[in-house]
């Protein structure tokens, strides 16, 4: 009876895991309808509780039984956008005990043309990396292909473009490293939005 009792124990914990994950993806579809819900994937999670000098420990979902003094359960979904690379994000849904939202999560990183099922209103890399070039101030050697990303800062898609302005060599790997120029343009229009100087490779001082 014992075991039973047990065996019975470790399942009922284990639905409420899922229990939590079904809860977390109703949220995300009722608030970006099914079309863009399909785009989401759970990633990973974890539930947190008070230990016993009162701060907060936290542990995997992967475990398949939940502590009774758990305080919240996250659950981290990823967003990508398959038809145009760099156009991605993640949110956390936040759960009490009680499945109850605890923060509204953000969908900033979602374009309005994939919202609204249009085309898109990015440039393309290739006009990227022309625009690039107006911008650079410095004559560099070599240009990486612009990655798009999303800018939480400015709240905006924007393409990097990295230009190599230097090159010394390392005795550490036989590799080398310099000075680079990065700019920061509008997906949008090509509007500057940084210029910035970094470096790459291995910078020893």
């Amino acid at each position: 009876m014992t075991t039973i009792f047990f065996a019975l124990n470790l399942y009922s914990q284990r639905i409420k895991v899922e229990t939590y994950k079904a809860t977390a993806d109703s949220i995300i579809h009722a608030k970006v309808g099914n079309d863009l819900y399909n785009y989401f994937s759970y990633t990973t999670g974890y539930y947190t509780y008070t230990n016993p000098y009162g701060s907060f420990w936290s542990g995997s979902l992967n475990r398949r039984k939940l502590p009774n003094k758990f305080v919240e359960v996250r659950l981290l979904y990823h967003f990508n956008y398959r038809e145009i690379d760099g156009v991605k994000g993640g949110i956390w849904i936040i759960l009490d005990k009680n499945l109850k939202l605890l923060e509204e999560p953000s969908f900033n990183f979602i374009p309005d043309f994939v919202k609204n099922g249009t085309s898109s209103n990015f440039i393309t890399v290739a006009e990227a990396s022309e625009f690039a070039k107006k911008y650079f101030l410095k004559k560099g050697f070599h240009v990486d292909a612009p990655i798009l990303n999303f800018d939480e800062g400015s709240n905006i898609y924007v393409y990097t473009i990295i230009q190599k302005i230097t090159a010394t060599s390392a005795s550490i790997n036989r590799k080398t490293s310099g000075e680079t120029e990065i700019i920061i343009i509008s997906a949008v229009d090509g509007s500057l939005v940084k210029r910035k100087a970094g470096y790459y490779g291995i910078s020893i001082r």
